[in-house]
């Protein structure tokens, strides 16, 4: 694992905050809305759900993967990083993050493949995008891959993002701007950081 760099809470906050404004986070890799509004209404549905603020994290940053390396390889046309929930756990991880709200972003593809082959009424309410990356990020699981899954941690928190995730897609949704998660962000980073 990347150890933290050497960056205060706040210096860390605000690097969030600029990489989701960043042109990349602009972008919208094929789904009605772009990127920054995805994880905006995340953020915004997993509040209205009254979830622990980790869970609220996870939500707004469960897809900085698709942005905070972009120039590294790994990007599948139309999908974005077909890795990104690996990508962005360990970005997040090395800006020092708690490990519960990295859990979670971690286990948000796994939780898509873990639906899909549970529950057949979930596959159809995946967008387009979300259909054509399963198949790059692994696909449906096996019985035992779901068996396993079911057994790691924040198992129900991971299935609660996903909901969240396939909900917040809606374009012209008003959502609060990214800089009204700031104190969220440097609360998650000064608990974890020395």
């Amino acid at each position: 694992h990347p150890t933290p760099q050497l960056r205060s809470p706040e210096q860390a906050a605000d690097e969030v905050i600029a990489l989701f404004k960043s042109p990349i986070a602009q972008g919208n890799h094929g789904e009605v809305v772009p990127q920054i509004d995805h994880a905006l209404q995340a953020a915004q549905l997993a509040r209205k759900a009254n979830a622990r603020d980790g869970e609220v994290l996870a939500a707004l940053l469960h897809d900085v993967g698709h942005f905070c390396a972009p120039d590294e390889n790994g990007s599948v046309e139309g999908i974005g990083v077909a890795d990104h929930d690996d990508v962005g756990a360990g970005y997040l991880r090395g800006l020092g993050f708690s490990e519960a709200v990295i859990d979670i972003v971690e286990g948000h593809v796994d939780a898509k493949r873990y639906l899909v082959s549970r529950d057949e009424r979930y596959t159809g309410r995946l967008s387009g995008v979300s259909t054509r990356s399963l198949e790059a990020q692994g696909g449906p699981m096996t019985s035992e891959e779901a068996t396993n899954f079911e057994k790691t941690t924040r198992f129900e928190e991971k299935l609660r993002l996903r909901v969240w995730d396939e909900q917040a897609k809606v374009p012209g949704a008003q959502v609060e701007p990214i800089e009204g998660y700031r104190g969220l962000l440097v609360r998650d980073l000064s608990r974890t950081s020395a």
